[in-house]
């Protein structure tokens, strides 16, 4: 009736009331009709849609519907989150589920940097992104990961988001967008350890391809052209190099213990040696 209205008869305001309505009752049939994940993804991309159309039009209302959508799509999930479902990692209901959320929030953040560069809106749905993301992933991990790579899986996630994070920002100039790129600088002290404990070293097994992902990410995020622009690039680069010596040195340590069975002291005498080479470099 409203595309009707709109297209034929000319009557703009009857047709928009009708298309609020239809928008309206389309809303309210997801929750009745589709389980708590669907609705998610359902409220999630309709919420981004309604922001889409706020800023098109000009107008506040249909762009807080939009977030508020958002948000209830991010309740939703919460309400069917602990329901084991299906048993195959990354294709399964729960990490698309919350991948759509993020994915709208992502959306939504787009639209709002390109509308205005210094929305504060802007800032809470690269959060809102960010956190459905690592979300998704931790949640996969939990649930399918061998314990002692679970670790490993962590840092190469990490390293994934920091990587794409640097790439968004080098192609639109959105410096909020880099964010992942400090995260997954300071996430890695703790995470060398951990990796070091679950593994017998930090580059043993698996772990070690992790970090070299890891590595090369962060070498694309600080060597980008944009990036030269920005005051924290020489504390980046510094996080970068004691964040690899503390890799190092820690496979060294353990090697010295794991491997060649030395006593306590030449396992510290090892683990000085790539911060003795980096004084001396």
């Amino acid at each position: 009736l409203a595309a009707l209205e709109l297209r034929k008869l000319g009557l703009k305001l009857l047709g928009l009331s009708h298309a609020l309505l239809a928008l309206g009752f389309a809303t309210l049939a997801v929750p009745l009709a589709l389980s708590a994940r669907a609705t998610a993804c359902t409220l999630a991309l309709e919420g981004a849609a309604l922001v889409w159309l706020g800023l098109r039009q000009q107008r506040k209302l249909p762009r807080w519907i939009g977030y508020a959508m958002q948000g209830a799509a991010g309740f939703a999930f919460a309400y069917g989150f602990d329901i084991p479902t299906d048993a195959t990692p990354i294709l399964n209901g729960q990490f698309f589920s919350a991948i759509l959320i993020a994915l709208g929030g992502g959306i939504t953040a787009w639209l709002l940097f390109r509308a205005a560069r210094n929305a504060q809106m802007t800032t809470v749905f690269l959060l809102w992104t960010w956190g459905w993301w690592w979300l998704a992933c931790a949640r996969d991990i939990d649930r399918f990961a061998p314990v002692h790579r679970a670790s490993g899986f962590a840092v190469a996630v990490i390293a994934i988001t920091a990587a794409f994070g640097a790439f968004v920002y080098r192609r639109l100039d959105w410096i909020e967008a880099a964010w992942p790129t400090f995260v997954a600088l300071v996430a890695a002290i703790p995470l060398v350890l951990i990796t070091a404990l679950d593994n017998g070293g930090p580059l043993e097994s698996w772990a070690g391809a992790a970090w070299l992902l890891w590595l090369a990410s962060m070498l694309f995020a600080v060597r980008a052209p944009s990036a030269r622009r920005h005051a924290l690039l020489d504390i980046a680069q510094a996080l970068l190099l004691w964040v690899v010596d503390l890799c190092v040195s820690a496979e060294f340590a353990c090697a010295a213990e794991q491997h060649l069975h030395l006593s306590p002291l030449w396992i510290t005498l090892a683990g000085l040696v790539p911060t003795t080479l980096m004084f001396w470099l």
